[in-house]
């Protein structure tokens, strides 16, 4: 594992330790930083809440039904204990167009801050959420670092192997150096055209 996902995972451990309420994590790769949250939270709960305002089980991705965002940090508000919960928010966009839901999240981590049973940690995973000034006091940002070269290496790998390319290793590393740098969807899309 490179130095940047190590750094990564103890950013995002620290800060979970630290009772920071809300991290933000800047990423596209949904699928890669489930996978990573899964391994690092195994034994805690999981919600995730989609932008289509349905709620999921993280782990079992199965579905709690469909909860306006507001309605939904308003019950999680009104719950006086919270065992130790995580709840992701992927794309939130309606947390920047809603003044009800800033303020249900401000006094969740208010309230995650200063009673003692009252453990839930939220993670905003999006690549383009801007953070309302209103909740800047409590919201910690996270880059999730996009695959270092053997990671790439290997999607190449794969993908040559999957379409039955014959690329020589000096073509596949050539390939891999110029993807350095883009998060895993980008590379898939490139590879694809």
């Amino acid at each position: 594992m490179s130095t940047q996902k190590l750094n990564f995972n103890f950013n995002l451990l620290s800060f979970f330790e630290a009772n920071i309420p809300i991290i933000y994590i800047q990423t596209n790769d949904f699928y890669n930083l489930d996978n990573l949250i899964n391994k690092l939270f195994p034994d805690i709960e999981i919600l995730e809440y989609l932008p289509d305002n349905e709620l999921l089980d993280f782990k079992t991705k199965k579905s709690f039904g469909k909860i306006k965002l507001q309605n939904f940090l308003k019950l999680i508000l009104d719950n006086q204990n919270i065992a130790e919960t995580i709840v992701i928010l992927k794309d939130p966009f309606q947390i920047n167009e809603n003044n009800i839901s800033q303020f249900y999240l401000k006094n969740i981590a208010l309230k995650k801050l200063y009673q003692e049973k009252y453990n839930i940690t939220f993670f905003i995973v999006s690549n383009s959420f801007k953070i309302p000034v209103n909740l800047k006091e409590f919201i910690s940002p996270l880059q999730f670092s996009p695959p270092d070269f053997y990671e790439i290496l290997e999607l190449v790998n794969k993908f040559q192997s999957t379409l039955f390319l014959n690329l020589d290793q000096t073509e596949i590393k050539a390939i891999a150096t110029s993807l350095q740098g883009l998060e895993r969807l980008e590379i898939l899309k490139k590879l694809i055209y």
